[in-house]
C-alpha cells in the first residue's frame, strides 16, 4: 500500500503543471529610468549653459576663456558672425590662444558651407573681413550655380561680399545673377556698392554701363 501510495504521489509530482514566475522586469525599468534622468539633466545643462556663458563673458570680458566658450556657444547655435566677434575678443587678449584661433577658423568654415552671413549687416561684416574665405565662399557659390543651385549660389555669394565688399567676382556674379531676373536695380545697387571698394573695376563698370544703358 504504501508503494502504491507513493508510486502515485510521484506520478502527480510529474504529471501536475510547473508554476512559473516570470521576474519583473526591474533592471529595464531602472535603465530606462537612468537614461531618461541623464537626458533631462543634460537638457538642463544645455539650457544653464545657454543662459551663463554669456552672462559670464559679459561679467568678465578680459577672460579670454569666457570668451572663447562664447564663440562655441554661438557656433553650435548656428550663428557664426557673434561665434567670431567673440573668438576676436579672445584673440585681442590673448593672440596665440590656440581654442581661440581654431575656434574662429573653425566659424569662417561653416559661415562659408552655410552661406549664413547673407543677412548679416553691413557694420558687422566690417568686423568679420576675411579675403581668404571670401574667395572660398565665392567658390563655393560658383559650384551651386554649375549644378543648378541657384539660391545656395546667392547666398554663398553674399556670403563673400560680407567678408570682402570688394571681392569683384562674386559682386560681379551676384549681379548677373539679378540682372538675369529683370530685377535691374537690385543688381545696381549690388554693383554700386561694389564699386565703392573697386572703383576702378572693369567688369563692374562694364556691367554697370551694360545694365544702365536699358533706361536711358
Amino acid at each position: 500500500l504504501n508503494e502504491a501510495a507513493n508510486s502515485s504521489w510521484v506520478q502527480k509530482q510529474h504529471t501536475a503543471p510547473v508554476q512559473t514566475h516570470r521576474a519583473k522586469p526591474l533592471g529595464i525599468v531602472a535603465a530606462l529610468t537612468v537614461f531618461t534622468f541623464a537626458a533631462q539633466l543634460e537638457s538642463q545643462h544645455e539650457s544653464t549653459a545657454e543662459r551663463r556663458i554669456p552672462q559670464l563673458a559679459q561679467a568678465i570680458p578680459s577672460s579670454p576663456i569666457a570668451q572663447t566658450q562664447l564663440g562655441a556657444l554661438h557656433r553650435g547655435q548656428g550663428e557664426p558672425a557673434a561665434a567670431i566677434l567673440a573668438y576676436r575678443k579672445a584673440l585681442d587678449l590673448v593672440p596665440d590662444y590656440d581654442r581661440a584661433i581654431n575656434g574662429q577658423d573653425e566659424a569662417y568654415k561653416q559661415a562659408v558651407r552655410e552661406g549664413s552671413l547673407e543677412q548679416t549687416s553691413i557694420e558687422e561684416c566690417s568686423k568679420i573681413r576675411h579675403s581668404g574665405f571670401s574667395l572660398s565662399a565665392f567658390e563655393w557659390g560658383k559650384e551651386a550655380a554649375q549644378l543648378g543651385r541657384q539660391e545656395t549660389a546667392t547666398r554663398s555669394w553674399r556670403t563673400a561680399i560680407c567678408l570682402d565688399p570688394g571681392n569683384i567676382k562674386a559682386v560681379h556674379s551676384l549681379a548677373v545673377h539679378h540682372a538675369k531676373r529683370a530685377e535691374y536695380e537690385r543688381a545696381v545697387y549690388i554693383l554700386r556698392r561694389g564699386l565703392q571698394h573697386r572703383p576702378s573695376s572693369e567688369p563692374l563698370n562694364a556691367l554697370l554701363a551694360s545694365i544702365t544703358s536699358q533706361f536711358e
